[in-house]
């Protein structure tokens, strides 16, 4: 889908709809033809190997997770708009999540959740809040990323964004 929509951008409403209009000069762009033989090739490497994708509730899909798995959650931004989804995506599911990820590092998952750089302060507070339940201690683990961005609304919010990307680990 996001070869064929506005800027790259695949979105839905609060009603779960798709809503996100085609990009007609991306589509004049497109050699279907490569498209296609994209897709094939992608289909038949992931069919020669064991990958599962699940459609389910995030919460769901990480409990899922065992040792040797391993987890990549990209949220929305900490603070910012995410009334896209029904119900949004906001601090008590971020709350959640770090939660969540917790409790697979436990079970020996490596997990991995990308962040905007003011999340730090907020995933800080949720490890110290979570250490009086989950059984042993876990540290966040915080590494400075620069990611760039190409889909924005005004294009002048387009470029170089400071993320975080958070693994929890067993202390040393």
């Amino acid at each position: 889908l996001n070869l064929f929509c506005f800027n790259g951008l695949q979105r839905v409403n609060s009603k779960g709809q798709f809503n996100t209009p085609p990009d007609k000069v991306r589509l004049e762009k497109l050699n279907l033809d490569t498209v296609s033989r994209n897709v094939l090739a992608v289909s038949r490497s992931l069919r020669s190997v064991d990958v599962t994708f699940l459609a389910q509730w995030y919460a769901e899909t990480i409990r899922c997770a065992q040792s040797g798995d391993y987890v990549y959650c990209d949220p929305p931004y900490v603070g910012t708009f995410t009334g896209y989804a029904k119900g949004g995506f906001g601090e008590e599911e971020q709350a959640d999540l770090i939660y969540e990820v917790g409790a697979a590092t436990i079970k020996g998952a490596v997990v991995a959740v990308s962040n905007s750089k003011v999340a730090k302060d907020f995933y800080v507070n949720m490890c110290r809040e979570y250490s009086q339940v989950w059984p042993t201690s876990l540290h966040p683990t915080f590494h400075p990323l620069t990611a760039h961005r190409s889909i924005a609304a005004k294009s002048s919010s387009r470029g170089a964004a400071q993320e975080i990307l958070v693994t929890l680990s067993h202390p040393a």
